[in-house]
């Protein structure tokens, strides 16, 4: 519900506000290495989104009351075509979407890490707020609970006259002393600790009022005895989409060999185009240093030394001051320049042209 509030056209942050909860949201949950998320109050799917770029998740649920508004946006939860051409993840992912009430239970929230809620609680009526914490702390229980609201003492800077909100929806609009208040009852009911900060300043403001959101992030204490009353095994939601992402299966070591060949032949390709000959050049000296700053690459590796040492003790190829020794092939009769080359049209002719040239060129490196 974040994404498609205004607060005032007159009132300018930058970056928005509500790509400022997202990027601390996400901040928080990578922070606290987080597998699983649910984002209660999902709406537009953008958080969603952002959450399926995560490549250390497994698992991301969104859940709102709107199911137009959830079937409608349902395409941005989605794996995108690229993906499946070349996956980034290196284990099963999948998101689903529920429609369903959040002051509701239902058991296929339960094993999740976290648990956020973006500008969702000032929306719940009386009742469904008091049912809220239950669902979120007392059910789900998660190790990391975040939960961002308006902080009202803000609307002075909007020009919104008081007892009146942001949006028409809002129910309620908390000062900072209120929302201090019931983060404090949450903590003491279910045993969690609590921060809380402010997102989106005003350049020219001072801070002294806080942010134009507050956020609290709870975190579930470790050495907990609070056990629930009940656990429901209802499951009262209903399954909007699911979608399972594809992953690369291979081992580390068969990616970081099919990486590290994959950029050698590209630098090496790059190494022709420039001599302009590409089936006279027999041998290349490609640094390691061009290697490992291949993006493909240097994700599979911590640093530097852990490639050049993985490079030294698989033997991949032969290395020469700091360089990797590599012989090379004939490229395909495709690649040849079909403006440039004399032997157009004519593949037999090129095969004898490269014969010729093998006994005539000395190895330079």
């Amino acid at each position: 519900m974040a994404h498609g509030e205004k607060d005032d056209c007159s009132i300018s942050f930058d970056p928005p506000v509500f790509r400022q909860r997202y990027s601390r949201v996400t901040e928080i949950i990578i922070e606290n290495n987080c597998t699983s998320v649910i984002d209660l109050g999902c709406a537009e799917c953008t958080l969603v989104s952002i959450l399926n770029n995560n490549a250390a998740l497994t698992h991301v649920v969104g859940v709102d009351i709107n199911m137009q508004l959830l079937k409608f946006n349902q395409f941005k939860a989605k794996p995108l075509g690229w993906e499946f051409i070349d996956p980034f993840r290196l284990h099963p992912f999948n998101c689903t979407l529920y429609c369903g009430d959040v002051s509701k239970t239902d058991a296929r929230l339960l094993n999740h890490d976290a648990v956020v809620a973006v500008e969702l609680i000032e929306h719940l009526n009386e009742d469904e707020l008091a049912a809220f914490p239950n669902t979120v702390f007392g059910y789900i229980r998660p190790r990391i609970v975040v939960i961002t609201t308006p902080n009202s003492e803000y609307n002075t800077f909007f020009n919104i006259d008081s007892g009146c909100f942001r949006h028409w929806d809002h129910k309620f609009e908390w000062n900072r002393a209120e929302f201090e208040e019931w983060c404090q009852n949450i903590s003491s009911k279910y045993d969690y600790f609590y921060e809380i900060s402010f997102v989106g300043y005003l350049k020219s403001v001072t801070r002294d009022l806080g942010g134009c959101s507050q956020l609290a992030v709870f975190s579930l204490n470790s050495y907990s005895e609070w056990m629930p009353d009940d656990i429901p095994s209802d499951t009262p939601y209903t399954l909007v989409a699911a979608f399972n992402f594809p992953y690369d299966s291979r081992s580390l070591d068969e990616r970081r060999e099919a990486e590290v060949q994959y950029a050698i032949d590209q630098l090496v390709y790059e190494i022709q185009q420039e001599a302009d000959c590409y089936y006279q050049i027999r041998t290349a000296m490609t640094p390691l240093s061009d290697i490992f700053e291949s993006f493909r690459v240097k994700r599979l590796f911590e640093n530097f030394q852990q490639f050049n040492d993985w490079l030294i003790s698989t033997n991949f190829y032969p290395l020469v001051s700091q360089c990797v020794f590599s012989t090379l092939q004939p490229r395909p009769f495709s690649d040849y320049s079909s403006e440039s080359s004399e032997y157009e049209g004519n593949e037999q002719q090129i095969v004898t042209a490269f014969n010729n040239q093998l006994s005539l060129i000395d190895e330079h490196w």
